[in-house]
């Protein structure tokens, strides 16, 4: 009988170390498996950020290459700081052409134009945004077509203000108008231009 009792508390002994084994398998090891499945999850959205934070990196540097080869591509429309000179003739030329008269021109020789700060400081490249004043004498069409002709030239001139006073002539009988301009020229520079 004694040995049957000892069997009896043996079978319940190992049937509660069984069932606590079970419990400590299923609830406890299950709350750290869901507790590292949760960390899992943050690491992966984390991972994702980054991979979508590189991905964008490389849309940016491949825009800004593009930016890069276009502000390149500008050295056809803006001429270098060496030969300014030439749309100083271009303007005096097309103003021979059209039957005006070029009274006066003033080309100021500082930058006007904000700079393109730190990229293309690196690119050692920079546009730099001149203002030339000019005073023309002509007839109403002569001066229309003077415009035209430096709005589509083959150099980058923005024409800005435009300003046409009639000029009355007693002699000749022929009035004349006097024309400010005020256009921007461009220069493309390739030396290190210090911003600060």
């Amino acid at each position: 009988m004694k040995n049957k009792v000892i069997l009896y508390i043996s079978i319940v002994l190992t049937f509660i170390s069984s069932v606590y084994w079970m419990w400590q398998v299923a609830y406890v090891n299950g709350l750290k498996m869901s507790n590292n499945q949760t960390d899992l999850i943050e690491l992966q959205k984390k991972v994702d950020i980054a991979t979508e934070k590189q991905r964008d990196d490389t849309l940016l540097k491949n825009k800004y290459g593009i930016l890069i080869n276009e502000f390149r591509a500008l050295k056809a429309k803006i001429p270098s700081l060496e030969s300014f000179a030439s749309v100083q003739d271009f303007i005096r030329e097309a103003a021979g052409e059209n039957n005006v008269q070029i009274m006066w021109q003033q080309p100021f020789l500082e930058d006007t134009l904000p700079p393109i700060k730190d990229e293309l400081v690196k690119e050692k490249s920079h546009i730099e945004r001149y203002t030339v004043q000019v005073q023309i004498r002509g007839d109403f069409l002569s001066i229309g077509e003077f415009i035209e002709a430096l709005i589509n030239s083959e150099q980058l001139i923005n024409v800005d203000k435009v300003n046409i006073n009639t000029v009355f002539q007693k002699r000749s009988g022929q009035d004349k108008l006097n024309c400010d301009i005020t256009l921007y020229t461009y220069i493309y520079s390739e030396e290190v231009k210090d911003h600060t």
